[in-house]
């Protein structure tokens, strides 16, 4: 199961974000006509920040004018357009027949799915919340004194697969006293955290051999884990 970050406009930037791994990172904010972003730019700055490399698989650039949206779906063309996002950087690349921008307009960060960027284009979905003046951008319309309206951008996560190991070699030298730091697992429970798409992807062991759980105590500890599963 996945968890979603949903980024208000109650969010303030001087708190550290936190991603869970595998989390669907979501921006949605009410945006009114003829009024400067302030809430909503503090909210797309935090949503900036929260796109911290994750598998993202899937971009969906949505509001109230449509529903629907503009949609990219190739994992290595979302993770570059969140990176560009999360590092202030600049991006031009096509995806799902659409051609999405990353750039400045004003002091951050703009999404276009337009192929422009710091223009008026019409109609289209663009979202420059932190530009200080009306042109905050627009779904399906106007991008420049667009009319009262919902912006949402979600990047979605795929399902989370990591490389689980079990024990292949456990040995206890002395360490009478303390035991060893790590115990002997027997079964495939050992979640290393490292992604993966097939088991043959994951290191064929970890070495986890140490000295004794009490370093006072003079004794090693001889433990080696091997892959069993892809999940």
């Amino acid at each position: 199961m996945r968890s979603t970050i949903v980024l208000g406009c109650a969010l303030a930037l001087a708190a550290v974000v936190a991603v869970p791994v595998n989390a669907d990172v979501v921006y949605e904010q009410q945006f009114t006509q003829g009024q400067v972003a302030g809430p909503q730019c503090i909210a797309w700055q935090a949503f900036q920040a929260a796109l911290v490399p994750q598998a993202y698989t899937k971009l969906t650039v949505s509001g109230s004018n449509d529903p629907t949206g503009k949609v990219c779906d190739d994992p290595n063309a979302v993770q570059q357009i969140a990176a560009a996002l999360n590092t202030n950087g600049t991006l031009a690349i096509t995806c799902n027949g659409i051609n999405w921008r990353i750039g400045a307009c004003g002091p951050s960060r703009e999404l276009s799915a337009a192929g422009t960027t710091c223009l008026c284009s019409n109609p289209a979905h663009i979202l420059r919340p932190c530009l200080t003046n009306f042109n905050w951008g627009g779904i399906a319309g106007p991008t420049c004194n667009a009319p009262t309206q919902t912006m949402k951008v979600v990047f979605e996560t795929g399902s989370r697969t990591t490389c689980f190991y079990k024990t292949k070699k456990f040995k206890q030298k002395k360490c009478v006293d303390s035991g060893c730091p790590t115990k002997r697992v027997d079964e495939c429970l050992v979640d290393s955290e490292l992604p993966c798409e097939d088991v043959g992807q994951c290191s064929k062991k970890i070495n986890l051999s140490s000295g004794c759980a009490n370093p006072e105590e003079k004794g090693r500890c001889k433990h080696i884990l091997a892959r069993c599963d892809c999940k």
